[in-house]
Parts: structure tokens; C-alpha cells; sequence
């Protein structure tokens, strides 16, 4: 397995790319910092998710 941190991907840095080398199988993880409530909590998440899609972060 391939570990990269903020590695320049699509349209910006990931916090972290992680890549099976026998497979085409990659996970990105972007990490937001926000309050401890249940709301926030997944408004954060909504918000890494689209990040992640909209810069491209799993393209080679």
C-alpha cells in the first residue's frame, strides 16, 4: 500500500491518499476541525465529501 500526505491530486492537497498497490482501490481522507455536535459533526463531513469530489483528489 501507497501512504501520501498533502500530495498535490486533481485540484488540490488531500490530508491523506491511501493506494493499493494490487488493486486501482484508493482512499482519501480529508480532515475538518468543527464543533462537537451531531449537526456539525456531519456538516463537516458533507463538506470533505464534496471537497474530495470536486478537486479530484482520487485521480492518479
Amino acid at each position: 500500500m501507497e501512504f501520501h500526505e498533502e500530495m498535490e491530486r486533481g485540484d488540490g492537497f488531500p490530508d491523506i491518499v491511501l493506494k493499493q498497490d494490487s488493486s486501482e482501490t484508493v482512499t482519501v481522507l480529508e480532515f475538518k476541525k468543527g464543533e462537537n455536535d451531531r449537526l456539525s459533526r456531519i456538516k463537516s463531513a458533507e463538506y470533505a465529501s464534496e471537497q474530495i469530489l470536486k478537486k479530484i483528489y482520487a485521480d492518479p
